[in-house]
């Protein structure tokens, strides 16, 4: 009986046992001091990482080649853990979930070219020395909220995916930090980072929503075009704050973005009646007043219309003069007739009309561009006198405009 009480006892013990503590996954207790090639040997059998808060001494490299990424299938936890060497995976496939949330690298540490098929944790975390993640890609959550970057922080070319999201709130970018051709296919958080060096987004593409609630704008490069239409919280003062940076980084091109971006949510909260003449009036032909090259193409065009317009037979005339020669007269008439000669002088007397408004030697008739038996509009004098007030009012406005732009 009290053999079979016995056996029952330690039957439970072992169950409790296997209960709180997987077998599958390689631990060592707090405080330990383990040996860098202790984690590398265990990762290629395949098992489970979990260690937290141990001392880790020596350096830490998985490497596979760029054709043939070394598979990692172990679920590698390693919170709160102190690195005291370099840390280096380099062309490696992570499989499952990855945390070294809370540790600190006294070393530099790199994750080059790498792939996490699912979450990467790295909140917390304090990078004493270069923190190199180029070219590396999260398929899933990337979070490194807190996190401190006291040397480079380089994120060049890496991939955020489509099903993803980087988190960067609260953290810390002490030096240098490079997004350069960053690919933010999912979205991104940089809320409350701290920007003490300089970090650069050039040529980096957001395709979802970001995140820039700042505290205060500095010390960072990116481009309106990069923003617009991705950013989360495009509130009118938000934008305007960005607008201001813009113009104190002589970025001038990109504070007219914010400010037509400004102007143009202003105008969709109006009635539709002054939206409407806004974008007609005022949006579409000068991009309020930013966009001078808007009035010049818009000009081309109401010139080369009303081209069209004049090249129908009658439409204009040249004016004849008391001593002009009969036969040379009956020529110019006779060449008229030609579609390619009727342009030609169609479009002398629409330029010269947008431009100063008067042509010396043709005048528009009281023809109707449209004769039918029923109706009869526009006749070419009233066309002219309408080319001839568009003219003047576009050719004020391209002025104004283009001088503001000389200006700034």
């Amino acid at each position: 009986m009290f053999k079979r009480i016995l056996f029952v006892g330690l039957l439970i013990l072992i169950t409790l046992i296997a209960w709180k503590q997987d077998s599958n996954a390689k631990t060592w207790p707090p405080g330990s001091k383990i040996p860098a090639d202790s984690i590398i040997a265990a990762i290629d059998r395949g098992e489970d990482i979990k260690i937290d808060s141990c001392e880790i001494f020596g350096p830490l490299i998985k490497v596979g080649e760029p054709k043939r990424p070394d598979t990692i299938n172990s679920m590698i936890q390693l919170r709160h853990n102190t690195f005291k060497d370099i840390v280096l995976f380099r062309d490696c496939y992570f499989s499952s979930s990855v945390c070294f949330s809370g540790a600190t690298f006294g070393g530099d540490s790199y994750f080059l070219w790498c792939i996490f098929s699912k979450n990467a944790d790295f909140r917390g975390v304090a990078f004493s020395g270069d923190a190199d993640l180029m070219g590396t890609t999260f398929r899933r959550f990337a979070y490194f909220d807190g996190a401190t970057f006291n040397r480079l922080a380089l994120f060049s070319s890496t991939t955020i995916g489509d099903s993803g999201h980087a988190s960067f709130v609260k953290a810390t970018f002490t030096t240098f930090a490079s997004f350069s051709r960053a690919l933010f296919s999912g979205s991104a958080s940089f809320r409350n980072a701290s920007f003490g060096g300089f970090c650069d987004f050039s040529e980096a593409e957001f395709q979802k929503k970001v995140d820039f609630r700042l505290k205060e704008l500095k010390n960072f490069y990116i481009k309106w075009k990069q923003l617009e239409g991705h950013l989360s919280y495009g509130e009118a003062p938000f934008v305007l704050k960005f607008m201001k940076y813009f113009e104190v980084q002589r970025q001038l091109d990109d504070a007219d973005g914010a400010y037509l971006f400004l102007k143009d949510q202003e105008r969709r909260e109006k009635s539709w009646l002054r939206r409407y003449f806004e974008y007609w009036v005022l949006q579409l032909p000068c991009g309020y007043g930013v966009r001078p090259w808007n009035i010049l193409f818009l000009s081309i065009g109401i010139i080369l219309i009303f081209t069209l317009f004049y090249t129908k037979s009658n439409g204009i005339k040249e004016i004849e003069k008391e001593f002009g020669n009969p036969r040379r007269r009956r020529i110019r008439q006779g060449a008229c007739r030609s579609f390619r000669k009727r342009w030609r002088y169609a479009f002398y007397f629409s330029f010269q009309t947008f431009i100063i408004g008067v042509v010396p030697d043709w005048y528009p008739t009281d023809e109707f561009l449209i004769n039918t038996r029923k109706i009869k509009l526009f006749k070419f004098r009233t066309l002219s006198m309408i080319e001839g007030a568009l003219g003047w009012v576009l050719l004020v406005l391209f002025v104004v405009t283009l001088t503001r732009k000389f200006i700034r």
